[in-house]
């Protein structure tokens, strides 16, 4: 084998651990929001709180499972950061811009919940911890004062984290049926993405919570698939290098 074709089958094979460690980080991130999608369930079975003082009560009533849910968003977000560079990495070949745009949207999103939004929930676990074992009204007034800031801004925090990740992951849907994806997944992922947009603006427009609802569940579920057809992919090339290895072997 020449230098050249060394360099190359170097090239491909660091693509190929790229692309399979993107597809398995997919489908773990897959696996962990529909968890997520039970935990979130479970603790708002009553309702989502309408001011602060239900926000505190609540998570004191169930603070390990609050505190779960939103570490498990974090580690849900990381197990992202990977593909959103394999997938850029794929479908640049289908236009390179649009990919590139695609998987800005999706690290900014990674970086904004992680460090506003799912930070800012954990914060109010802890306050909610405070708020219970406070001596005096005069103490429980002052979590509820720092605890206040943060529900109020919920609304803005919930809108960007369901908006900026969906963007980028409907740019990655619109060019999939021009990459080895299935059309169908390309499909499911336009509606969910739009749905995960529309969740979004639930939080300002009451009359599509319907969205908020199921975006994140459907969006776990998309995940599976395109981690699952990342696989099948990857899989499908390594038996045809192998057989193409074997042909021109000399005998």
């Amino acid at each position: 084998m020449s230098e050249k074709q060394e360099s190359k089958a170097s090239i491909e094979m660091s693509s190929k651990r790229l692309y399979y460690a993107s597809a398995i980080l997919m489908i773990i991130g897959g696996i962990g929001g529909l968890v997520l999608a039970r935990l979130s369930g479970v603790l708002y079975a009553s309702g989502v709180p309408s001011d602060t003082t239900g926000y505190l009560r609540l998570f004191a009533q169930h603070q390990m499972l609050a505190a779960a849910d939103w570490t498990l968003w974090i580690a849900v977000d990381i197990t992202i950061v990977l593909p959103s560079i394999g997938l850029y990495y794929i479908l640049r070949n289908v236009n390179k811009t649009v990919a590139l745009v695609g998987s800005a949207f999706s690290i900014a999103y990674i970086a904004f919940d992680i460090a506003v939004t799912e930070l800012s929930s954990l914060k109010l676990v802890s306050l909610s911890q405070s708020y219970t074992v406070a001596a005096n009204t005069a103490a429980k007034a002052s979590v509820v004062s720092q605890a206040t800031s943060i529900v109020n801004a919920l609304p803005l925090m919930t809108f960007f984290s369901f908006t900026i990740g969906a963007v980028g992951w409907l740019l990655w849907s619109i060019l999939m049926p021009k990459s080895f994806f299935r059309k169908t997944t390309a499909i499911f992922g336009v509606i969910v993405n739009v749905m995960g947009f529309l969740g979004g603006v639930a939080v300002y427009v009451p009359a599509l919570g319907i969205f908020n609802v199921f975006g994140a569940l459907l969006t776990a579920l998309w995940f599976l698939l395109v981690g699952a057809q990342m696989l099948r992919h990857i899989s499908r090339s390594t038996n045809v290098v192998s057989d193409q290895t074997a042909s021109s072997a000399p005998l």
